[in-house]
């Protein structure tokens, strides 16, 4: 397949990522309302976490098929070229060891709020959603470092995806996947 056949509008990519994200979302906060019916809230968020991280590196796993460089910070941005039709030329800083991404909305987000979920139930809940990010980091290149330095949902005005080759210090706004055990 060439280059150009890969590409989709950018405006059909915000509305298939959108949607996309509104269905992801919905089924993690339905079966959370499930589970917490169930069990104490700590363990659902747990379980759903791990679903969200191992979905994502599955799916990091698949986006491989879309980079050529197939690896490191550079081949993520490729990818999010194909997946999401924004990446290489969007990117506030994309290099060979980072690629920086950010954006001011966020559909999960969104939807959580308007599905009635309050702020410190997002903030909560919002922890181990987020956790599919990095898993499809790791999916993607196992040597790859990721975090969110910022998230809508953990109160922030903006969401920030960096993807490097060096461990950084963590950000106290990324996703909780080692203290939730969420990456076992």
């Amino acid at each position: 397949m060439e280059e150009k056949e890969k590409m989709v509008p950018l405006s059909t990519a915000v509305r298939l990522f959108t949607t996309g994200m509104e269905w992801e979302a919905g089924l993690f906060i339905e079966t959370f309302r499930e589970l917490i019916k169930r069990m104490p809230k700590e363990e659902a968020r747990e379980i759903l976490g791990k679903a969200m991280y191992r979905t994502g590196h599955r799916l990091g796993v698949e986006a491989r098929e879309f980079s050529k460089t197939q690896k490191g910070p550079q081949g993520m941005a490729e990818a999010w070229d194909v997946l999401y039709g924004v990446g290489t030329k969007e990117a506030p800083v994309l290099n060979d060891d980072q690629f920086v991404f950010r954006v001011f909305g966020c559909a999960a987000f969104d939807l959580m709020k308007r599905w009635g979920m309050e702020p410190d139930e997002i903030l909560f809940v919002g922890r181990a959603y987020c956790a599919g990010d990095t898993g499809q980091a790791k999916g993607f290149d196992e040597d790859m470092f990721f975090q969110h330095t910022r998230r809508l949902m953990a109160g922030d005005d903006d969401c920030v995806w960096d993807y490097t080759t060096y461990e950084q210090e963590k950000a106290k706004s990324a996703a909780a996947v080692a203290e939730l055990g969420l990456d076992k």
